[in-house]
């Protein structure tokens, strides 16, 4: 019993600590607008890897239009953004297929960086 309340104490204060340190690698989120995207590397200026991203982009119906490449790239620049990345590089696109919950999804991938 007193091992268990010293587990659940250690717990609450490990949540409590990690929930107030600031993110030093954090960036604020940017337009995006402002996104470069590539499917190659970016080799003129230096970058920070900030992370590598995947998107999902489905349909709800079957009446519904099918993904594009265009709506998975918006998606990939909204989730690098969010990030406050400058550029998504190295941008692969996936097939349109049907998923198990969806009538037809496209799938996208690319690495977040954001220039120095």
């Amino acid at each position: 019993m007193k091992f268990t309340r010293l587990c659940l104490v250690a717990v609450v204060l490990a949540t409590v600590v990690s929930c107030g340190t600031p993110n030093p690698n954090a960036r604020p989120a940017k337009s995006p607008d402002s996104v470069i995207l590539t499917e190659e590397d970016v080799t003129d200026r230096p970058y920070v890897i900030i992370q590598d991203i995947d998107v999902t982009v489905s349909k709800a119906t079957i009446f519904n239009a099918d993904p594009t490449r265009d709506d998975v790239a918006r998606e990939l620049k909204k989730k690098a953004a969010s990030m406050g990345a400058d550029a998504v590089i190295l941008v692969r696109y996936g097939t349109l297929g049907m998923g198990l919950f969806n009538w037809g999804e496209m799938k996208g991938r690319g690495r977040a960086v954001a220039f120095q």
